[in-house]
């Protein structure tokens, strides 16, 4: 019920553009990449490609951004998928400051292994992308873990970017 409450809000705010969201090709594509067994689970990662120009939110997206909400086959993972994000940059505009991320970013995901959650990941997110204004948009993706087809450079690149998320440290 939130979620259709927030779309309504979208719609009246004017982030919402009326007729179609994007003319021609999507400026962005959405993918599971990785497949890296950790020994009580996996590691893989939302890899989100962004056209020129276009760019995407963190998860506290500051004055006006829109965060990403994430469903794992068919619930929200509660327990089990865990989404990792990268440091990301700050934008200034006329509508305030943002937080987010531009060209690429890979958001590292923990999968526990368990009854609970099959091999099968399938994703189903809800997001925005700006360019000059925001439109909302669903994207799916799916990826099969620890089967006999690998993905190792999926996995570098997951690797790669959980080196940029921020860990907590000890206050000396």
């Amino acid at each position: 019920m939130r979620r259709r409450t927030f779309l309504a809000g979208l719609a009246g705010t004017g982030l919402w553009p009326m007729g179609r969201a994007f003319a021609g090709e999507k400026p962005l594509k959405v993918s599971l990449v990785g497949d890296a067994y950790t020994g009580d689970g996996w590691l893989t990662g939302i890899r989100i490609t962004l056209d020129d120009g276009w760019k995407t939110y963190w998860r506290m997206p500051g004055d006006s951004g829109i965060p990403p909400v994430f469903g794992w086959n068919g619930g929200s993972g509660d327990g089990l998928v865990e989404v990792l994000f990268p440091l990301p940059a700050r934008f200034r505009d006329a509508a305030g400051e943002t937080v987010g991320y531009h060209d690429e970013v890979i958001l590292p995901v923990r999968v526990k292994q368990g009854e609970a959650m099959p091999q099968r990941l399938d994703l189903d997110l809800f997001f925005a992308v700006c360019r000059e204004v925001c439109v909302p948009v669903q994207a799916k993706a799916s990826i099969e873990l620890g089967t006999a087809q690998r993905d190792p450079a999926g996995s570098r690149l997951v690797e790669q970017w959980l080196a940029r998320v921020p860990v907590e440290g000890d206050i000396v």
